[in-house]
């Protein structure tokens, strides 16, 4: 299968490609146990042992790219330095970026086989593509599929940085979980070019598929089916809502929670607490406008976190990163409504919506949401075939801009929600239940979709007049 579209991987190891944007010492280290047929991880981990800066090894993590490329496009497509020829093929430097755009942005230390090298990401370039980046030959194609863009400054200093070295910011690609088009308001005259996927998406509906598994948490993960419904049993929680890395609005969350006495009768989590007093006392103060307030209910939530609910077996390195596809059923069989706090509110700019697992997580589990994340997101939502649930939940939050403004109207509904009896919320639940089982059938449509399909079209457009 031919494609106009070539990627570039220049290293193996057994029959696997080794990603792009590793140190050449992790390359060598790694090619050394080929004899051995030794698990890439297995050794990455032991590199990872003697190393306290964690930047080299975002990019040992991906999404598939390559799985999605081959499966679409083929192996014949996948080229070495070598193979580059002088002809009408777009030829991409592919890498795969974990934990965000600064892991581009200074120095690396890094330790291996008792040598320490202090580097940046272009010195994991081989000389040959680094010219052909700087030619415009080659694109670098930087996969963040499965995070939002939001940080235009992060994506100027990422655009100034690889300039230094000679690479223009024509011949740079972001894939990004969101549109963030916005980019362009803030810098006109920048040329990085940015486009998006719907990887979460794909993956909640293929994950229907493979019920039950042993999951990164190490229990059986499922998800509620139509015949584990039972309208004669009254669950006992109202909500259910799981919140990891703890941000700014799921510090608001913490203190609504507390707000309104909802622990008592609802499932939480927080987890991870990355501030001192006096800075959650600020991140509250953005919210409630009160001092005082705000520093009593900070103390209150730094005694409380970690708040946890199927974690608790982990260390707090653990805490700080696992797979996301733990679905712990009895939580949502024992609760009716999903607080979905997504990974950010965006901003009164953005236009941008990204869809994570936790969008998906009610949808996979036929629960009824209210959504804490980027506006218009429910109006998105309703576009891609899913239903809502206004009138019960007054859903005009979703039309609110400002992050602030939106969040005090969701926190109206929860408070309205709280008030109900829970029988109330029972009733209403069964006679939503066509929409649940709607919204589980069409979520496992998307198994199927090539979440890279917009961002190959648009790649495409980018550099040439062809489509094929």
């Amino acid at each position: 299968m031919g494609s106009i579209l070539k990627i570039i991987y220049d290293n193996k190891y057994s029959n696997e490609y080794l990603l792009n944007g590793v140190h050449p010492a992790v390359i060598s280290y790694i090619q050394k146990f080929s004899n051995e047929n030794r698990n890439v991880d297995s050794i990455k981990n032991e590199i990872a042992s003697v190393n306290t800066d964690q930047k080299w090894s975002s990019f040992f993590r991906h999404s598939n790219f390559l799985g999605y490329y081959t499966k679409h496009f083929g192996n014949e497509n996948i080229i070495t330095i070598d193979e580059i020829q002088d002809d009408e093929s777009i030829y991409l430097l592919p890498i795969e970026v974990g934990t965000g755009l600064t892991d581009f942005i200074g120095p690396i230390i890094l330790t291996v086989d008792g040598v320490t090298y202090n580097y940046t990401f272009v010195d994991t370039i081989d000389t040959r593509v680094l010219d052909k980046l700087k030619s415009g030959k080659v694109k670098l194609l930087i996969n963040l599929i499965h995070d939002p863009l939001y940080n235009t400054e992060t994506i100027d200093e990422v655009e100034k940085y690889f300039s230094s070295y000679g690479i223009d910011g024509s011949n740079i690609i972001i894939i990004g979980g969101n549109n963030f088009q916005e980019y362009y308001k803030f810098y006109p005259k920048n040329k990085i070019k940015i486009t998006y996927g719907n990887l979460l998406l794909q993956q909640a509906g293929e994950r229907l598929n493979y019920f039950p598994y042993f999951s990164g948490l190490s229990y059986i993960s499922d998800a509620v089916n139509e015949t584990d419904l039972n309208s004669n049993i009254v669950r006992p929680k109202k909500f259910l809502c799981w919140n990891r890395t703890m941000r700014a609005h799921r510090y608001w969350l913490a203190y609504l929670a507390l707000k309104h006495n909802l622990l008592s009768d609802s499932y939480f989590s927080f987890l991870n607490p990355s501030l001192d007093i006096n800075s959650l006392t600020k991140i509250l103060v953005k919210y409630t406008s009160d001092y005082e307030e705000s520093s009593i209910n900070a103390e209150q939530i730094y005694k409380m976190i970690p708040y946890e609910l199927d974690t608790h077996h982990l260390t707090a390195e653990q805490k700080r990163g696992f797979p996301t596809d733990n679905n712990k059923k009895e939580f949502y069989e024992n609760s009716y409504i999903h607080i979905t706090s997504e990974t950010s509110l965006g901003n009164s700019m953005s236009e941008g919506i990204f869809f994570s697992e936790k969008t998906f997580h009610p949808i996979l589990n036929l629960q009824p949401f209210i959504y804490i994340g980027c506006f218009d997101a429910l109006k998105k939502l309703r576009e891609l075939g899913f239903k809502t649930f206004h009138p019960y939940i007054d859903e005009s939050y979703d039309d609110e801009k400002d992050p602030i403004a939106r969040f005090k109207m969701i926190e109206k509904e929860i408070q309205k929600i709280n008030e109900r009896p829970i029988e109330e919320i029972h009733q209403w639940y069964y006679s939503i239940k066509d929409i649940l089982l709607h919204n589980q059938t069409q979520l496992k449509t998307f198994s199927i979709i090539n979440p890279f399909e917009n961002a190959f079209s648009d790649i495409k457009k980018f550099y040439t007049t062809q489509t094929s």
